[in-house]
Parts: C-alpha cells; sequence; structure tokens
C-alpha cells in the first residue's frame, strides 16, 4: 500500500511525479503517465490518493484529465486498486462511494469566572 498526499499538488499535471515519488518510480526525462503506467502494469497494490478533490473536473473548469488518468490506470494496471479520498464523487466506472460522516463536536461550554 502506498499513500499519496495531493493536497499540495496543484495541477494535474502534477498527479503523476508525486504517484511516481511515493512508489519509487524514476522517468526518463519528464514525468510521463505513460512510463509510469508501464511501472506499475504488473505490480499489485493500493495506491490512496488522498485529497483529490480539488483535481476533479469541477474544481478545474470541466479539465477530465485528472479522472482520464485514474481511468488509464485502472484499465492498463487492473492489480492495482485505488482508494481515493474526495468530498465529490468521481463519477468512474466501478466507483464504490463510502460516505463518512462529521465527527461529533462537543457543545461549547461556557469559561467559568
Amino acid at each position: 500500500m502506498y499513500s499519496v498526499p495531493l493536497d499540495a499538488v496543484s495541477t494535474v499535471e502534477s498527479i503523476v511525479p508525486a504517484i511516481a515519488g511515493v512508489v519509487g518510480v524514476a522517468f526518463y526525462g519528464s514525468a510521463d503517465p505513460v512510463q509510469l503506467l508501464r511501472a506499475l502494469r504488473e505490480k499489485t497494490v493500493l495506491l490512496v490518493l488522498d485529497n483529490f478533490e480539488h483535481l476533479l473536473p469541477s474544481a478545474l473548469g470541466g479539465n477530465q484529465q485528472a479522472l482520464e488518468l485514474l481511468a488509464n490506470l485502472l484499465h492498463q494496471a487492473p492489480q492495482v486498486k485505488l482508494l481515493v479520498t474526495s468530498r465529490e464523487r468521481l463519477k468512474l466506472h466501478g466507483e464504490w462511494v463510502f460516505d463518512v460522516p462529521g465527527l461529533p463536536v462537543p457543545p461549547r461550554t461556557r469559561p467559568t469566572r
């Protein structure tokens, strides 16, 4: 299992190097999604992609590249499983959604004088 924090990733182009850095994939030249897919093709791993919501099309003005990357990863590397945390659904084929409710907040108490 590899945990990939995406909170500091601000562009779709930065997703590939973020995953590669955690998984230990070195690139020849620029960070190429094809090289990442080749490296993961034969692996059996769980990738936990945390904080994905800011990379969704709704946050990027309709840009589908982040979702296309995940769909390609699932298709090209069938033994790789993704657990993606997001405040929004990804709407990918085969997606399972688990709603996680917020934690209870204790009632406010007045300070004593």
